[in-house]
């Protein structure tokens, strides 16, 4: 690998209706000085409309989205053949 391959940071969006979630996920990522976060988004919606924009390496998405959930919106990203990972989360609470 080149110096430049080295240094390319790998973009992320995180997308959660959960404001908290979305600030505590962004600032744990900032740690990684090889990872960029790119966009936050509170909804499946303006996931899908990030990831056409910033073209992202890794989404990372909450299984239940307003608008698109994170099933559909995975669906979504993968039609747009963009060769990147779709990270699907879930929360269980008692």
């Amino acid at each position: 690998m080149t110096e430049e391959n080295n240094s390319k940071k790998i973009k992320v969006l995180i997308a959660d209706s959960n404001p908290d979630t979305l600030r505590n996920t962004s600032r744990l990522l900032s740690f990684e000085p090889r990872i960029e976060v790119v966009a936050l988004a509170p909804n499946g919606q303006e996931a899908l409309d990030f990831t056409k924009i910033h073209q992202p390496d890794v989404i990372i998405a909450e299984r239940v989205l307003p608008i698109i959930d994170g099933i559909e919106l995975a669906g979504h990203i993968n039609a747009l053949d963009l060769r990147n990972a779709v990270i699907i989360t879930s929360t269980v609470s008692e």
